[in-house]
């Protein structure tokens, strides 16, 4: 809404007006919005020295039928809000996170937050709070993405099981297991079979999927003991 005024006659106009012409050329700037069951915010730039009660009067009255107006016309084209967003319309989903864990969805040169913005073809900011905003082409991959960085956040503990991938074979040591989201850990060769093993290649092979429990964690050193889960 927007007045023109002349300070000489006392006379004046209320605009309506949704292009903000009003705000360049008039005196009164006033902008309300409201729902079907009432104002939710009003916003006023003045320009003049004072406002008399009746052109406020004047203001609300004209704001009401406007607004009724438009809404009505917005009802005709869509009844009701969508439940869901089109799976094509941009996605932007938040999450906060500890400060002191910043630097792990960042990752050593950026390569974390790097793999991030590839693999799911999002766009991530991260601010000095905590607050991480993931931006994607569709909620699929904008989920996905958060669901990602929920997992590398995620403290392993002793007890789980986990499925990975083996990623090394360590001969004569052990087998690297992709624990996934980042995070790998290590089946020593005494904990791949029941039996004494030799030849780690007998039981796993590179690429394969197992099962795997975890037995130890070492925060400090960012090391992940593991035993194979043998299928009965």
């Amino acid at each position: 809404m927007g007045m023109i005024y002349d300070e000489e006659t006392g006379k004046y106009v209320v605009l309506s007006d949704i292009q903000a012409q009003e705000d360049f050329l008039g005196d009164l700037d006033f902008k309300v919005a409201r729902t079907d069951k009432g104002i939710t915010a009003l916003q006023m730039d003045c320009k003049i020295k004072g406002l008399q009660i009746a052109v406020l009067e004047k203001v609300f009255e004209q704001a009401k039928w406007a607004l009724a107006h438009i809404r009505t016309e917005m009802t005709q084209e869509l009844a009701a809000p969508r439940p869901n967003l089109s799976p094509y319309a941009p996605f932007i989903l938040s999450i906060m996170i500890p400060v002191d864990r910043i630097r792990e969805v960042i990752g050593k040169g950026g390569e974390m937050i790097q793999k991030i913005t590839k693999n799911f073809n999002v766009e991530v900011d991260i601010t000095d709070e905590g607050m991480v905003s993931v931006t994607a082409k569709n909620g699929e991959s904008g989920n996905a993405a958060i669901e990602f960085i929920t997992k590398l956040l995620k403290d392993i503990e002793p007890g789980e099981t986990y499925t990975g991938k083996i990623g090394k074979i360590l001969e004569g040591v052990g087998a690297i297991v992709d624990l996934g989201s980042g995070k790998s850990g290590m089946i020593h060769i005494s904990k791949i079979a029941k039996e004494r093993v030799t030849n780690i290649e007998h039981f796993v092979k590179l690429g394969d999927m197992v099962t795997v429990k975890v037995l130890t964690v070492d925060k400090e050193k960012g090391r992940i003991g593991l035993e194979r889960i043998i299928p009965e």
